[in-house]
């Protein structure tokens, strides 16, 4: 068993909440964290260093930031 962290991220991409789970693997604890998605933007699971899974919106770009263009065919 491993120690799992949970995140609970808001709007603004930032950490709310979190919470510290025991998991038997990276599949069990992707399976528990989407309980924890609602009222929340986003929901992120960590192993140590090593991010597992995130639930909900994408990261939000940083500030000052373009986002690339996509390439039109021609």
């Amino acid at each position: 068993m491993s120690n799992y962290r949970l995140f609970q991220i808001n709007q603004a991409d930032h950490i709310v909440d979190g919470h510290v789970m025991a998991c038997v693997s990276d599949d069990e604890a992707k399976a528990v964290a989407p309980q924890y998605l609602p009222g929340f933007a986003a929901v992120e699971v960590w192993c140590e260093r090593r991010r597992i899974a995130r639930f909900g919106s994408p990261p939000s770009a940083p500030v000052g930031t373009v986002a690339p263009k996509t390439a039109v065919p021609a």
